[in-house]
């Protein structure tokens, strides 16, 4: 532990000034590039929440002063509270909506500044997967006692919904979709793109699941998805893409070692013929490749619901040994431990049906769990709310 503190300050370069005031601070760096058209002609600081990440620390006796003030065991949450002490800010805004130090922040400032953040993934699964833990004493992350978000901009009615019942501490909601898909829809004019393959497997790794349920199945389960639609591709002849989730070396590795302990050589094979690699030049890619195939098949990935804000059919199965991962829409796209005959059959149906039929077969649920970017984009939202408040904070000054 010493050493990696030492490391970290090593690495940083120190500040005896004080930083700037600024009326809007992003709090975490980690996604900061999905916020590119919420921060574009907006002054701004970027409150760093990450020890790896730090590159600057101010040393001024201001920032010492409210860091000592702050303080109540935990050090580095007394210099970030102290920073935004010094700075400032009418809003804190964050795109890690399940960050802990958010939530703490959220908290000790809750009377003073206005704190957002934004859905960037399935959280209904993440408080579900505590709750198990829970119940079975394997581990307690104090989820509903810590969780605190006084703003949250979120997907859909559904979160809004499950929020609510499970007594999460979250004071207020604005549904805006996806802001990857919002961004997705920015960079690429959609009728420009054209079908190219009829499956999109998005993979979901389970690496080290069982050990962590501590029941057998989780990992085989999300692997049996994937072997289901090798199989159907190879037998059907039908055109696959396989866009890999991760492009930093670690992950990605961990990604395909998972594949490489449940797929038989043959599978493997297959699957990294027909995979697409993505980059930090395109994190869109997986986007780009679910928009060009006629059906996205995958088992829990929050993209599944980002696929139907995008009008795009999908099919999930959950193959895990609880309904942790079953979707919360359960109608006919969503399997639960089907034979490979019933995986066939279903596929085949989905893949014959057209978009307009199958959405009508959907009907409000679509929306009801994502809004559809194509009447709600989520860049649009996020801007005018920030707007209506910082600007009219500036019109009062004037007036």
């Amino acid at each position: 532990m010493i050493f990696k503190i030492l490391n970290t300050l090593f690495k940083c370069r120190f500040h005896l000034n004080t930083p700037k005031n600024r009326e809007l601070v992003v709090l975490d760096d980690e996604g900061i590039e999905y916020l590119k058209y919420i921060l574009k002609n907006r002054k701004y600081f970027t409150l760093v929440t990450r020890s790896s990440n730090l590159k600057n620390i101010y040393f001024s006796p201001k920032v010492l002063f409210f860091t000592f003030v702050s303080f109540k065991g935990d050090l580095f949450l007394a210099y970030l509270s102290a920073l935004i002490h010094v700075i400032k800010p009418k809003i804190v805004i964050t795109y890690v909506d399940n960050s802990s130090k958010f939530h703490y922040l959220a908290q000790l400032f809750k009377d003073k500044i206005k704190f957002l953040a934004i859905q960037n993934s399935t959280r209904d699964l993440e408080i579900k997967i505590n709750e198990y833990v829970e119940e079975k004493n394997l581990y307690s992350f104090g989820y509903k006692q810590n969780y605190f978000v006084p703003y949250l901009f979120c997907y859909g009615q559904y979160e809004i919904d499950f929020f609510k019942k499970k007594k999460i501490k979250i004071k207020d909601f604005k549904k805006i979709g996806s802001i990857k898909v919002s961004n997705f829809k920015k960079i690429q004019k959609l009728k420009l793109l054209k079908k190219k393959y009829d499956i999109c497997l998005i993979p979901d790794a389970a690496p080290n699941y069982d050990n962590y349920f501590k029941l057998k199945g989780f990992e085989q389960g999300f692997a049996q998805t994937i072997k289901y639609t090798i199989k159907f591709c190879k037998k059907n002849n039908k055109k696959i893409i396989f866009p890999l989730k991760r492009y930093f070396k670690t992950s990605k590795t961990e990604e395909i070692n998972f594949l490489k302990k449940y797929l038989n050589k043959t599978e493997l094979k297959f699957l990294l013929k027909n995979k697409s690699d993505k980059s930090k030049r395109n994190k869109y890619n997986s986007y780009y490749k679910m928009y060009e195939s006629n059906v996205t098949i995958a088992s829990a990935t929050s993209m599944l619901r980002e696929a139907l804000s995008l009008k795009k059919k999908i099919m999930v199965c959950n193959f895990t040994p609880t309904k942790i991962y079953d979707f919360p829409i359960n109608k006919f796209f969503f399997l639960k431990n089907p034979t490979y005959q019933e995986f066939e059959n279903k596929l085949k149906k989905i893949l014959l049906m057209n978009e307009k039929k199958y959405f009508n077969l959907l009907g409000k649920r679509a929306s009801y769990i994502i809004e559809d970017v194509n009447k709600v984009d989520a860049n649009d939202e996020i801007n005018s709310y920030l707007d209506s408040i910082l600007k009219s904070d500036k019109i009062k000054k004037i007036n």
